[in-house]
């Protein structure tokens, strides 16, 4: 997928619009993943505090 937008980004028909709705999504898959992150390091914390 990153690599598909990294295209699509070097692509000289690429439009404003196109421009804003890749950096969106790249913004949400980032945010996405630090969620994920972020919850993986709770459920450690937790795991390590019932021990």
């Amino acid at each position: 997928m990153r690599l598909y937008a990294e295209q699509i980004a070097q692509s000289p028909l690429l439009d404003a619009h196109h421009e804003r709705v890749l950096a969106q999504h790249l913004r949400a898959g980032q945010a996405a993943r630090q969620h994920l992150r972020s919850a993986a390091s709770v459920s450690e914390t937790e795991r390590s505090e019932l021990g």
